[in-house]
């Protein structure tokens, strides 16, 4: 157990550079004055354009799926409906702009990665709670993500 322990330190120390990249834009939508439901359409859009390619990449990726398993893990499908529940067609959910990652060379490298991502829901229940606290009237767009990620907890 204590393996565990350090080596969950030494991965959190070794991606800390990448932690306000994935998650500081949610803390920032909540911290930083009122929310408004633009400012949250555009922190969906964000991670859309990140999550989408990176569960592509973790999928592609030789070997990850016999290691990891994802059932329920993967949000890009559930952002995409929160998006279109605010207001975006689908054809513009289609054309958000998307970061380019490719398949992991190694299952260790998808591993870091994947922590990364995972690391960043930590904060989503508070996030969640301050924003329909802040701006009640986006809840419907924001229960299909929570129930998934609570179903596979």
């Amino acid at each position: 157990m204590r393996q565990i322990g350090s080596l969950l330190v030494r991965l959190n120390l070794s991606t800390r550079a990448y932690h306000v990249g994935v998650d500081g834009h949610w803390l920032d939508l909540v911290t930083t004055g009122r929310p408004t439901r633009r400012a949250y359409m555009q922190c969906l859009v964000r991670t859309y354009g990140f999550d989408s390619p990176l569960e592509a990449a973790l999928r592609y990726t030789r070997g990850f799926d016999q290691l990891v398993d994802m059932t329920g893990r993967y949000r890009a499908g559930l952002i995409a409906q929160d998006l279109l529940q605010l207001g975006l067609g689908p054809s513009q959910v289609a054309t958000i702009p998307q970061q380019m990652i490719a398949p992991f060379a190694h299952v260790a490298e998808a591993l870091g990665w994947l922590y990364v991502h995972e690391r960043a829901t930590l904060g989503y229940e508070t996030v969640r709670r301050e924003l329909l606290r802040q701006l009640p009237d986006v809840e419907y767009a924001t229960n299909r993500g929570l129930a998934q990620y609570r179903a596979h907890r």
